[in-house]
């Protein structure tokens, strides 16, 4: 399983407007019942994220890692010896953002 969430979304600012660039941090964390399969499932999101550059809903899109991998797992469910692996670990993308000139 897969969960993911976004942390901050910042318009990148500069002395006198708003720069036409924004930056967002995600942080995804990816769920299994072994250590390996969570480790193998994150590897394949963070191929898929890091260094990541190209167009997403028409905006220019660029994603690096700045996080992780941050390991833990669940407790085991009442009456179970059961686990469940988590494995976390944090983008940041970067985009292009549309400002509008104040009126004047």
């Amino acid at each position: 399983a897969i969960a993911y969430w976004l942390i901050s979304g910042l318009p990148t600012e500069c002395l006198d407007s708003i720069v036409g660039i924004s930056q967002c941090q995600l942080t995804i964390e990816c769920y299994a019942l072994t250590r390996k399969e969570t480790v193998e499932l994150a590897d394949l999101v963070r191929l898929q994220l890091e260094m990541y550059r190209g167009v997403f809903d028409g905006q220019q899109l660029s994603i690096t890692m700045t996080s992780g991998p941050i390991y833990g797992f669940d407790r085991p469910l009442f009456g179970t010896d059961q686990r469940r692996f988590v494995m976390s670990q944090t983008f940041e993308a970067y985009y292009r953002t549309t400002t509008a000139l104040p009126a004047t």
